[in-house]
Protein backbone atom coordinates (compact mmCIF):
# COMPACT_ATOMS: atom_id res chain seq x y z
CA UNK A 1 0.00 0.00 0.00
CA UNK A 2 1.36 3.41 -0.94
CA UNK A 3 1.20 5.94 1.85
CA UNK A 4 3.13 9.01 2.87
CA UNK A 5 5.64 8.52 5.66
CA UNK A 6 8.44 10.76 6.89
CA UNK A 7 10.74 7.72 6.80
CA UNK A 8 9.14 5.05 4.59
CA UNK A 9 10.15 1.41 4.94
CA UNK A 10 8.88 -0.05 1.67
CA UNK A 11 9.48 0.85 -1.97
CA UNK A 12 5.96 1.98 -2.84
CA UNK A 13 5.69 4.27 0.18
CA UNK A 14 9.22 5.55 -0.49
CA UNK A 15 8.28 6.55 -4.03
CA UNK A 16 5.11 8.36 -2.95
CA UNK A 17 6.83 9.99 0.04
CA UNK A 18 9.82 11.03 -2.08
CA UNK A 19 7.60 12.72 -4.64
CA UNK A 20 5.71 14.60 -1.93
CA UNK A 21 8.96 15.61 -0.17
CA UNK A 22 10.49 16.88 -3.42
CA UNK A 23 7.43 18.86 -4.53
CA UNK A 24 6.88 20.43 -1.12
CA UNK A 25 10.59 21.24 -0.90
CA UNK A 26 10.54 22.93 -4.30
CA UNK A 27 7.41 24.94 -3.43
CA UNK A 28 8.84 26.11 -0.09
CA UNK A 29 12.21 26.93 -1.69
CA UNK A 30 10.63 29.12 -4.37
CA UNK A 31 8.45 30.81 -1.73
CA UNK A 32 11.58 31.64 0.28
CA UNK A 33 13.49 32.87 -2.79
CA UNK A 34 10.60 35.12 -3.84
CA UNK A 35 10.24 36.46 -0.29
CA UNK A 36 13.96 37.32 -0.28
CA UNK A 37 13.67 38.99 -3.70
CA UNK A 38 10.74 41.12 -2.50
CA UNK A 39 12.34 41.85 0.90
CA UNK A 40 9.17 40.70 2.70
CA UNK A 41 7.25 37.45 3.10
CA UNK A 42 4.88 36.52 0.31
CA UNK A 43 1.28 36.70 1.55
CA UNK A 44 0.13 33.41 0.02
CA UNK A 45 1.43 30.65 -2.15
CA UNK A 46 -1.33 29.66 -4.58
CA UNK A 47 -1.64 25.98 -5.36
CA UNK A 48 -3.94 24.26 -7.81
CA UNK A 49 -4.27 20.97 -9.60
CA UNK A 50 -5.85 17.58 -9.14
CA UNK A 51 -3.43 16.21 -6.58
CA UNK A 52 -2.67 19.45 -4.75
CA UNK A 53 -4.72 18.11 -1.83
CA UNK A 54 -1.98 15.50 -1.30
CA UNK A 55 0.57 18.27 -0.77
CA UNK A 56 -1.44 20.71 1.36
CA UNK A 57 -1.03 18.89 4.70
CA UNK A 58 2.76 18.97 4.29
CA UNK A 59 3.31 22.59 3.20
CA UNK A 60 4.49 24.79 6.09
CA UNK A 61 4.10 28.20 4.41
CA UNK A 62 0.96 30.32 3.89
CA UNK A 63 -0.91 28.62 1.07
CA UNK A 64 -4.23 29.12 -0.68
CA UNK A 65 -5.74 26.30 -2.72
CA UNK A 66 -7.80 27.22 -5.77
CA UNK A 67 -9.42 24.13 -7.25
CA UNK A 68 -10.20 25.39 -10.74
CA UNK A 69 -7.55 28.06 -11.30
CA UNK A 70 -7.18 27.47 -15.05
CA UNK A 71 -10.93 27.50 -15.64
CA UNK A 72 -11.35 30.66 -13.56
CA UNK A 73 -8.62 32.29 -15.63
CA UNK A 74 -10.37 31.31 -18.84
CA UNK A 75 -13.59 32.89 -17.55
CA UNK A 76 -11.72 36.15 -16.87
CA UNK A 77 -10.23 36.10 -20.38
CA UNK A 78 -13.60 35.29 -21.96
CA UNK A 79 -15.35 38.11 -20.06
CA UNK A 80 -12.63 40.53 -21.13
CA UNK A 81 -13.31 39.73 -24.79
CA UNK A 82 -17.10 40.20 -24.64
Amino acid sequence: MRKYEDFPVDTNSAIKSGVIHSLVGAIERMYNLLSLQLNHPVVNCIISGGDSTLLLPHIKIPVKAINYLVLEGLVVIAEDHL
